[in-house]
């Protein structure tokens, strides 16, 4: 008698898990991150050519002292729109700096599609500054300090998802979609150290106590997270499985 107990409580947890796994499954196929170019994978003159735009976007952020700035340049190289984050001043946190350009932008200019266009950010763009940069097609987007520099060693306040890992994702906004091409750490150096100060020491609202592990060796550790984590549950379903139905032998 406790033995079909035992079996039907192991079934029962078998479609318990199985249950969970299909509820949480998503209906989207994985994505690798896209690349991101850094200074190293540029020629002399390219990385000129941004780093003479990130410093403009520096110095627009110190001017006003901000720390998130940004400017949109046109492919012939004009600077057509430029903003700060204005969070505190509107008292609304969504404002941040690529979002605030971008509304000038078309307000200004009636744009609508930006893919003659880039976009220079001090600081990597969140989640929601990045889809909105995919949503407005920019060409391209460049960022001086990383959302890893800024969660991990600055202690800034982050939603821990690099853009590149968003960017996969824009092909569900039309089926001739082009990834923007994100550059990263151009003029990273002046950012880390002039614009994004130590919050751990000197402490900011934004100040959070970093929970960082070494990168994996993966491409992502979002993606790598998921699939470990699903190699696992499935494991750990037929291991119950074994043990169940050998226990109605």
């Amino acid at each position: 008698m406790y033995k079909k107990l035992y079996s039907i409580l192991l079934i029962s947890i078998i479609i318990g898990l199985s249950s969970a796994c299909s509820n949480h499954a998503s209906p989207y196929p994985e994505r690798e991150p896209t690349k991101v170019l850094r200074p190293a994978d540029l020629t002399a003159e390219e990385l000129a050519y941004h780093e003479k735009y990130m410093q403009y976007t520096v110095d627009l952020a110190l001017a006003n002292k901000a720390i998130f700035s940004a400017i949109i340049v046109h492919n012939n190289g004009t600077i057509v729109c430029e903003g700060i984050n204005m969070g505190f001043k509107m008292k609304d946190n969504t404002q941040h700096a690529e979002i605030v350009v971008m509304q000038n932008c078309s307000k200004l200019y009636s744009i609508q599609n930006y893919a003659n266009y880039s976009l220079y950010t001090t600081g990597e763009s969140c989640v929601m500054c990045q889809a909105a940069i995919m949503w407005n097609y920019f060409s391209k987007v460049i960022y001086g300090t990383s959302i890893k520099t800024l969660y991990c060693e600055k202690c800034m306040g982050q939603v821990l998802i690099d853009s590149n890992v968003i960017n996969a994702y824009g092909v569900g906004l039309s089926d001739d979609y082009a990834p923007v091409q994100i550059y990263g750490d151009i003029l990273a150096n002046v950012t880390n150290t002039k614009v994004f100060l130590d919050y751990c020491t000197n402490k900011k609202v934004w100040t959070v106590t970093p929970n960082c592990t070494a990168p994996s060796s993966s491409s992502s550790s979002n993606s790598g997270s998921t699939i470990t984590m699903n190699v696992l549950i499935n494991a750990l379903i037929a291991l119950v499985a074994i043990i169940g139905f050998s226990s109605l032998l």
